[in-house]
């Protein structure tokens, strides 16, 4: 994937106000190809970019910062349709990276980790478009291995298909004190025992620091003990299924809480 497009023919610095400075750049056929906004005219390491189809649609956004790119990346169709987005700490992506068909469907998600993937997660059709089924799979040492799926008919999880768990809340919330229920779809009997852990995982899906864990029987938990900060958070956890058939996955949000006034 190819996060910034080369720019070609700059033109002089084009001063919008007495500090922003727009600097543009065009395809070799003359149709403008990205234009770069740097706040501080003086600064030349921290700035937004649009890139643009030759035929003038928005084909990207990219924020950089110390030379780096950061924050989100968002990537669109010429129809104006997210094709792709996710998140980038020092050029390398982290968090939720999603894709998207061109009418706007899900059609895959991944979970970065400092530019590793450790989860993905395909979208797949079923019975006539009625039944919409999420895969889930962990990735480690570049080995892939189903964990699970979701069935949704319309926003309507249908339990007896599904195995595998959920973070339901808000995506964009105010306050560092936060609760999040957590929804787990393990349709086995007797009831099993579910180890709940959250914490930080590295790149072969251990825990390198816990946040939280313990044993519950309840299938539906709410989490109030996570500490936040401002700005995005990952919320990241396994769950192993003790029963007959034992079973692990695994399950992730990202958070964004809004700066403290």
């Amino acid at each position: 994937m190819k996060y910034l497009i080369l720019l070609l023919l700059p033109i002089p610095l084009i001063v919008g106000c007495k500090h922003e400075v727009v600097r543009k750049y065009y395809y070799k056929t003359g149709e403008l190809q990205s234009k770069c906004i740097y706040p501080n005219k003086k600064d030349t390491m921290n700035f937004q970019q649009l890139d643009y189809y030759p035929t003038g649609e928005l084909l990207s956004k990219t924020t950089i910062k110390n030379g780096k790119i950061e924050e989100e990346y968002t990537k669109y169709y010429r129809t104006g349709n997210i094709l792709e987005r996710g998140i980038f700490h020092y050029s390398k992506l982290n968090g939720i990276f999603q894709q998207f068909d061109s009418i706007g469907r899900p059609a895959t998600e991944s979970y970065y980790l400092n530019g590793t993937c450790i989860l993905y997660s395909d979208f797949l059709v079923l019975k006539d478009e009625k039944l919409e089924k999420q895969r889930f799979h962990g990735v480690t040492k570049d080995t892939a291995f189903t964990i699970g799926a979701l069935v949704k008919k319309g926003d309507t999880i249908q339990k007896d298909l599904s195995f595998y768990a959920l973070i339901t809340g808000k995506d964009t919330i105010h306050t560092l004190d936060y609760c999040f229920n957590l929804q787990i779809f393990a349709h086995q009997s007797p009831e099993p025992n579910y180890e709940i852990t959250f914490g930080k995982p590295n790149i072969h899906l251990v825990f390198d620091k816990v946040d939280t864990s313990f044993i519950s029987t309840k299938n539906e938990i709410e989490i109030c003990n996570l500490k936040l900060v401002p700005g995005l958070n990952h919320l990241f956890g396994r769950i192993i299924v003790y029963n007959e058939d034992s079973a692990s996955f695994f399950v992730y949000k990202d958070i964004f809480v809004l700066p403290l006034k």
